[in-house]
């Protein structure tokens, strides 16, 4: 079973590491963070031993969805199995970025490398979904993101 005191030591040394000391999950195991500008909310799923990273990337313009709905689709047919992945809100019309990331394989550098990853992810898609950028080339990871299996599955 999932230790919720090794998630939250992980989430306390992330908060050290981004020179944010009271960075915290809350009761239900969640926190959001914004980084360069990206909200990023990181979820803890004890019966899953994950910690899912979630952005908002924005909504597509009525004039983009035949273009863009088809390279998100064939995004997620091409992600590895832990993402990214994105979905679509359809109360709200928001496109979702979401990774997991496998807390039982997880040191403090890998939750950094992989909250960095996935803020890039976020900033590229989000470009492209409002129209101004080709999402084709993959954004710079950090260094170590995708190394042996360990954040991107």
């Amino acid at each position: 079973m999932p230790d919720r005191r090794t998630v939250d030591g992980l989430v306390a040394d992330l908060g050290r590491a981004l020179g944010l000391d009271e960075l915290a999950l809350d009761g239900e195991g969640r926190l959001r963070i914004k980084l360069d500008g990206t909200e990023v909310l990181m979820a803890f799923d004890a019966e899953d031993d994950a910690l899912w990273l979630a952005s908002d990337i924005g909504r597509i313009p009525a004039s983009l969805r035949d273009d863009m709905l088809p390279r998100l689709l064939a995004a997620n047919l091409a992600a590895p199995a832990r993402g990214p992945t994105f979905a679509i809100d359809t109360d709200t019309g928001a496109v979702v970025v979401m990774s997991e990331l496998l807390e039982a394989r997880l040191d403090c550098g890998d939750l950094e490398a992989a909250l960095l990853g996935h803020v890039g992810e976020a900033e590229r898609w989000s470009a492209a979904v409002a129209g101004g950028a080709d999402p084709a080339a993959p954004a710079e990871r950090p260094r170590g993101i995708g190394t042996g299996g360990v954040i991107w599955g």
